[in-house]
């Protein structure tokens, strides 16, 4: 059964299908998560070489129960036991996989000689001469550790000299180069075994290392924002990164530079990165009331005329560190009054 993870992904764990069915095993996230494995924008356990084997194990132990047969748990592997009981009911009953072939999907019809086939290549490669080659590949030599603080790859990359290539080879489960761990989840990271015991005595030191590329973003912040703190935000259903980032008083590129989001998909359950003022992060005042406690003089703000044309919008998409909340707050703009030609806006240059 070992090699049918040939045939799912040529042992590719990063692979993915145009159906969405991804890692070593192929696993759809709906079959994943029936099997306990997590699935979501940080972490998605169908790349973890050995959960997801775990996964597919007692997959496969399930759907032997079902059918008590093994070619024919194969054929449920891939098309599902829905499309193998409607098989088996054509077919008048058959009761072995050669006798509902035909009522099979196409590519399952093909799925289960090729499982045979490869079976033969693997165990008798040598009596055609066929030799194995050599990768080297550190997965043998690896062990793990436990993940109890939010960590970064280049975190441990840069205390550790282990290269982040090695690292996302031997821990693709984490989509984003970041372990999302905290007090209430911790996880598993892998490493190579000559590094368990330096990662260990440092590890105090690993979690708070800030690397030359955070030192640069942090004064950039500082610059654009004022004092800020690093925290989380869990995201909720129906919240978008617009109105994360107007929660927080940041722009949306901000947050996504921050956890190395390529798109502005998120989903419920992510927690996200957020660098915001320490009493905003705690939920003790609003980004808006921040700005305007922060800002006490015309010096702290600039200005912009109206042009025809001018919507509130526009506007705040024009000045990197406002919303149109805020832009509100400040000029005592109600909701139903319109923008004057000619009128001045203030705007905060500190956060928000």
């Amino acid at each position: 059964l070992k090699y049918l993870s040939i045939i799912e992904s040529a042992l590719n764990q990063e692979a993915r299908s145009w159906a969405g069915a991804s890692g070593l095993w192929q696993f759809m996230s709906g079959t994943a998560r029936l099997y306990d494995l997590h699935v979501g924008a940080y972490v998605d356990e169908r790349y973890d070489m050995y959960r997801a084997t775990e996964a597919a194990s007692q997959h496969l132990r399930d759907l032997y129960k079902m059918y008590n047969d093994w070619l024919l748990a194969l054929a449920a592997y891939n098309a599902g036991p829905g499309n193998v009981n409607r098989a088996i009911r054509r077919s008048g009953g058959g009761t072995d996989f050669w006798e509902i072939r035909r009522f099979l999907p196409r590519e399952t019809q093909a799925y289960v000689p090729a499982f045979i086939a490869v079976n033969y290549v693997f165990r008798h490669a040598g009596d055609h001469h066929i030799k194995p080659g050599y990768v080297d590949i550190p997965m043998l030599e690896s062990d793990t550790v436990l993940v109890k603080k939010q960590l970064r790859f280049d975190q441990v990359s840069e205390v550790l000299g282990v290269s982040k290539d090695t690292l996302e080879l031997m821990n693709p489960a984490y989509r984003r180069g970041i372990i999302p761990a905290s007090e209430k989840r911790f996880y598993t990271m892998y490493l190579p075994k000559n590094k368990i015991a330096q990662f260990l005595a440092a590890e105090d030191t690993i979690y708070d290392y800030k690397t030359r590329s955070e030192r640069e973003m942090e004064k950039r912040l500082a610059a654009k924002y004022g004092p800020v703190k690093q925290g989380t935000h869990r995201v909720r259903r129906g919240q978008s990164l617009g109105f994360i980032a107007s929660r927080y008083g940041v722009d949306v590129a901000d947050i996504k530079e921050w956890n190395n989001l390529r798109s502005n998909m998120i989903h419920p359950g992510d927690e996200l990165i957020i660098f915001a003022p320490e009493n905003v992060l705690e939920g003790k005042v609003s980004p808006v009331s921040s700005i305007i406690a922060t800002a006490q003089s015309d010096e702290d703000y600039i200005y912009h005329t109206v042009r025809k044309g001018d919507t509130l919008s526009e506007i705040a998409e024009k000045y990197p560190n406002t919303s149109v909340r805020t832009i509100k707050r400040l000029n005592d703009i109600a909701n139903d009054k319109r923008l004057q030609l000619g009128q001045k806006l203030k705007i905060a240059r500190v956060a928000g």
